[in-house]
């Protein structure tokens, strides 16, 4: 769809570190370059990845003297400087990573990430026709009274890193992930229990204490393009849809380049599914089952382009034995919009189950609605009452 290069927008930023570094200089680096990740290399090669997620569900020591190298996680895929952006996206799209290491002749000399892709293609015929109101998603919300620590807990309980604030519908202001590092010093507290001990602390704090108070609000009949742009102008990754004086939608920078990446392929439907590297080859393939059984059903409604799934675990670094519970995020891309469902349950089955019954049932009702509307639209135009 592009032929735009890797060359071209790849970012020269140094994020990326010894694995001898001790975690004080990750957190600098975090909060230079505003990312919540970096590579870890060693003689210009990729070792691995380290994240501020892995960080805090650790309990550590004095992060000063802790080396990156206890954090290591996962080896990201890597693409060539000479490679299409197209294939860029591929990759990132494909491990479900915000931003991988750009080659050039095996050595590493920068990383691609998926807001430069979105930024690079923001004039770009799908962005110019789409709306935002397509692949906009209904956003969870709180009031500026809501504690420090509670809207911390709606943020990791629902996998979400934007989180509106909003009094009586209307909306008052943005808080997003890195907010709270404005009050949760990383250099200070790295363990997860430490860092929750301190949220403990902020019970009584208002959200509206740290929140944007003037974040981006657009009207959902605004192209992406023109979102892209005010992204980029105000250097956030989101964008908050409203009409009618109150809150209708929320559009990330991620739901964006998803829209583009699921564009890149014109045969079948793009699945990509993450979180499920630990479990057993029977939980997988029978997630793989009902996933796929799903998409046959909907693929008879709408032509499906792709559909994201993200499984996640809660409670299994705890240090104290405790039930895991697992949390289900799907987005499905179709030729009509975007739809997305949310779930959480004791096992990995039924939270995956309660989340495609939902995902089902949301698209079922949203034809409905559509086929209401063409049917009143009918009836105007042949001059009859509604």
């Amino acid at each position: 769809m592009s032929n735009v290069l890797v060359k071209e927008i790849y970012s020269k930023i140094p994020i990326f570190l010894n694995p001898e570094d001790s975690l004080t200089k990750f957190f600098s680096v975090m909060e230079e370059y505003h990312v919540h990740e970096a590579f870890v290399v060693k003689n210009k090669k990729v070792l691995g990845m380290i994240s501020y997620k892995d960080i805090i569900r650790k309990v550590s020591s004095d992060p000063s003297i802790t080396k990156i190298s206890s954090f290591v996680s996962i080896k990201p895929p890597v693409i060539d400087v000479n490679a299409s952006v197209d294939d860029a996206a591929r990759a990132l799209f494909q491990s479900g990573l915000r931003r991988i290491p750009v080659l050039e002749k095996n050595n590493i000399i920068g990383s691609i990430s998926i807001s430069d892709i979105v930024a690079a293609l923001s004039g770009s015929k799908l962005f110019r026709q789409t709306t935002l109101s397509t692949i906009a998603t209904n956003p969870i919300t709180v009031t500026p009274d809501t504690s420090i620590a509670n809207a911390r807990m709606i943020m990791r309980e629902n996998s979400i890193s934007h989180l509106p604030i909003c009094e009586k519908g209307k909306i008052v202001g943005m808080v997003t992930s890195f907010d709270f590092l404005k009050v949760v010093k990383p250099h200070e507290k790295v363990g997860f229990w430490s860092m929750a001990a301190k949220l403990e602390q902020m019970l009584s704090i208002p959200v509206s204490t740290i929140m944007n108070t003037l974040p981006l609000i657009m009207s959902p009949a605004a192209s992406i393009s023109e979102a892209i742009s005010e992204m980029n102008n105000k250097n956030v990754s989101y964008v908050l849809l409203e009409d009618e004086g109150k809150i209708s939608g929320i559009v990330t920078m991620k739901d964006i380049f998803e829209l583009y990446a699921a564009n890149l392929s014109k045969e079948g439907v793009y699945l990509q599914i993450t979180g499920m590297g630990n479990e057993d080859e029977f939980d997988r393939a029978t997630v793989d089952r009902m996933v796929n059984d799903t998409i046959s059903k909907l693929s008879k409604i709408f032509k499906v382009q792709s559909v994201v799934m993200h499984i996640k675990k809660h409670g299994e670094f705890e240090p104290i034995p405790k039930r895991v519970k697992y949390s289900v995020r799907i987005r499905l891309h179709s030729s009509v919009g975007t739809h997305s469902t949310y779930a959480v349950a004791w096992s990995l089955l039924d939270a995956v189950g309660q989340a495609l019954d939902k995902l089902e049932k949301t698209v079922i009702e949203f034809k409905h609605t559509l086929i209401t509307k063409q049917r009143k639209n009918q009836k105007k135009m042949k001059g009859g009452f509604v």
